[in-house]
């Protein structure tokens, strides 16, 4: 449920509800995204990016096992990842160096460009306490 009324799509600055930005701190207004298509045999530098911002994503097309990327490990954030497809989605650390620590960022301590399996129809939980590493289950 929506508290309030959101920023409009494309627009970066502006007036922002106050009853919506309060609900966005207190946990109530998060961001998601479905409709994601994890391409075919694709790898680290050819998955989907998954967008910066987003709470909860759904992947809900991969003829076989496809990737996504995350975004940069930011200290904070988390994101779960809904696999709503018949095969495994690879999810992948960014393969850009994340600018807030100066080295590639890792899942569960895992080489960056190791993937983690998202096995179909299931939920994934990725967090990230310290800016790099993804803590995922």
């Amino acid at each position: 449920m929506t508290v309030g009324n959101p920023p409009l799509a494309g627009m970066e600055e502006g007036l922002v509800d106050a009853t919506w930005l309060r609900g966005l701190a207190g946990g109530q207004n998060e961001f998601f995204q479905n409709g994601l298509a994890a391409p075919n045999a694709a790898s680290q530098a050819t998955g989907t990016p998954i967008p910066t911002g987003m709470a909860l994503v759904e992947v809900d097309s991969s003829v076989s096992t496809g990737s996504v990327v995350l975004p940069f490990a930011a200290a904070g954030t988390e994101i779960q990842l809904i696999n709503n497809t018949a095969n495994t989605v690879n999810v992948y650390a960014s393969p850009v160096i994340n600018p807030s620590t100066g080295a590639l960022d890792t899942i569960n301590a895992l080489a960056n460009a190791t993937a983690f399996p998202a096995t179909a129809n299931n939920l994934f939980a990725f967090a990230c306490a310290k800016n790099g590493k993804w803590a995922a289950k």
